[in-house]
């Protein structure tokens, strides 16, 4: 089958050589056969214009500093939603510019008040320190030192350089959901000078909050705004998001706050080729493996998704074995990584000193790693709107580019790849979260207690009309204790911030080499037994490792390199049984 689509007119740029790739692929006697899909994403023109309510002071000289001729369409209405008091959260494509968008809003904010600050939310470390430097420069442009403009304040950022930040904040503090829970919130009166002008919250990458974690992030934004309101601060919100379903109902059930949604963007856009890959008879790792190769030697920029850990490091080793001259131009990128590994492959990536990466969802979000030109989809990443924040990760401005889908057997891979029609039907999934978790909902609401004791009026600002409920619920089990013939409550636990983890992840496992004790990377507890068991192959960096000893009480797992032709996988065998029949049909 094959269709293509029109693209709108459009400058391109180096559309004959991805044409020419794509006719190689099909001439490839091992790809080849394979191919049953070919399309073409349309493009976009660039679409400008000039906010109706002007642009904050200084700004203009700031985009002139940045090489920013206008803005687009998006980031024009963007500025005039948020002047008009509004939330705003911008819900369009990878690389349309959300972060300017942010900065405006800011700007706007400190010509209300030069004492202005903002907190810019990440859901990962290495995207926060991705966007420092751009922060740091539009504040340059605008005129103000940069180094005092922004700061990262995580749980890398060492211990002099926290109370630094904590004395003398910022105008931006960069920091994570985790960081706020557990640093910032609990010590918000050592941050009431902060706190006192905080005017402006953004939550970027906001579609990745979705499931436990975003309950957890939902009541963190809560305990936020409450404290926020207390230091006598009521700050703006502006989020961004990949393109979602109904990104409206998701972003206020997340914040909890009223908004107003951005969905088209005017940010250019160049054609995307699509290909689609059924292997048969073949393994699709093995067929992946291929494409990247082809790929990387047609001096093409390359990043490949892969939907499990152990098969992102065994291409990585399979690229480096069976095509030597591409091992030191292709690396493997994912969670366990120490974090100077991964910013170092960040740096090597953006500099053009590797030409490719195999990445679990790690990359997912928008870490500037410089121009790609090819996204391989190892399987179906299970939903349109992951696939299309993948795919957006290629052929930033006007260059074309490539994305193939390798599809595994199962049968909603098999599905996607004989309706294409479905692959550009824009139906986005719906990104889900339950706040009203009672686990979850009753938990923050002890936390907030300990960081302030709580009113009737904050009882509400954190739960609604449900909070009361849960507070007297509390009350009754000894989770909260009332002051004597008043309306407020409070928890006597110290910290109890420290004993809630929102990411569920439990203890991290250290992996040491065995030799010299030094220090490879960690292991979530949850896979620790089932991948690091003794006598386990573990693969690291496209190296086979085996495990010596799992140590349970100071969580630590010894690792040894070995030369082997093989890995280990744990052998489950799950039962199912049906307790309850609610409802059935044929």
């Amino acid at each position: 089958m094959r269709a293509t689509l029109t693209a709108l007119p459009v400058r391109l740029v180096d559309g004959k050589v991805m044409q020419g790739f794509i006719e190689m692929l099909r001439r490839d006697e091992r790809i080849g056969k394979q191919i049953v899909y070919s399309g073409v994403a349309r493009g976009q023109a660039r679409r400008t214009a000039m906010p109706s309510c002007g642009l904050p002071t200084g700004v203009p000289g700031a985009l002139e500093f940045l090489g920013i001729p206008e803005l687009y369409s998006h980031q024009a209405e963007a500025l005039e939603q948020l002047s008009a008091g509004n939330n705003l959260l911008l819900a369009t494509p990878t690389a349309s510019g959300k972060t300017l968008a942010y900065l405006l809003a800011l700007a706007r904010a400190r010509d209300a008040d030069p004492d202005a600050r903002a907190i810019f939310l990440y859901p990962l470390k290495a995207l926060a320190r991705d966007q420092l430097t751009a922060i740091r420069g539009f504040f340059e442009g605008l005129g103000v030192l940069s180094g005092g403009a922004a700061e990262v304040y995580d749980g890398d950022t060492p211990e002099a350089q926290r109370r630094r930040i904590r004395r003398d904040p910022p105008a931006v503090l960069i920091t994570n959901p985790d960081m706020l829970h557990l640093g910032i919130l609990p010590s918000h009166e050592t941050w009431a000078r902060f706190f006192s002008k905080l005017s402006l919250v953004v939550i970027d990458e906001a579609h990745v909050y979705r499931g436990i974690f975003g309950a957890h992030v939902h009541h963190v934004l809560r305990r936020l705004m409450r404290l926020a309101r207390h230091h006598g601060a009521t700050p703006r919100l502006v989020a961004g998001t990949a393109t979602i379903g109904e990104p409206q109902a998701f972003i206020e059930t997340l914040s909890g706050e009223p908004f107003r949604v951005i969905r088209d963007s005017g940010a250019p856009v160049a054609p995307r080729h699509l290909l689609f890959l059924r292997p048969d008879g073949v393994s699709p790792y093995t067929t992946a493996t291929h494409v990247v190769a082809r790929a990387l030697r047609a001096a093409h920029k390359t990043i490949a998704f892969t939907k499990a850990r152990r098969i992102t490091e065994l291409i990585h080793r399979w690229l480096r074995e069976q095509h030597p001259e591409l091992a030191g131009r292709v690396t493997s990128y994912r969670s366990g990584y120490l974090p100077e590994e991964r910013r170092e492959i960040e740096r090597r990536l953006f500099s053009g000193e590797l030409g490719g990466v195999i990445s679990t969802s790690a990359l997912e979000a928008g870490i500037d790693v410089g121009g790609l030109d090819v996204c391989v989809l190892v399987g179906y990443p299970g939903s349109l709107a992951t696939s299309w924040q993948r795919i957006g990760r290629t052929g930033r401005g006007r260059k074309e580019s490539l994305a193939i889908l390798v599809a595994m057997p199962d049968a909603l891979d098999q599905y996607v790849v004989r309706h294409p029609e479905h692959f550009f039907s824009g139906e986005f999934e719906r990104v889900v979260l339950d706040p009203e978790n009672d686990t979850i909902a009753d938990a923050h609401l002890k936390i907030a207690a300990a960081e302030h004791s709580l009113s009737p009026g904050d009882i509400e600002i954190l739960a609604g009309g449900q909070g009361m409920g849960r507070v007297r619920r509390l009350e009754a089990s000894g989770g909260l204790m009332r002051a004597h013939e008043d309306e407020r409550w409070f928890n006597l636990r110290r910290r109890p911030q420290r004993e809630l983890s929102l990411r569920s992840s439990g203890t991290p496992y250290a992996l040491l080499r065995a030799s010299d004790g030094r220090l490879m990377g960690t292991l979530d507890e949850a896979r620790a037994w089932h991948e690091g068991h003794p006598g386990a192959i573990y693969l690291h960096g496209g190296r086979s490792w085996r495990v010596v000893k799992l140590d349970p009480e100071d969580h630590q797992i010894l690792l040894e390199e070995a030369k082997v032709e093989y890995y280990t996988q744990v052998y489950a065998r799950k039962e199912t049984e049906i307790l309850e029949r609610a409802e059935e049909r044929p």
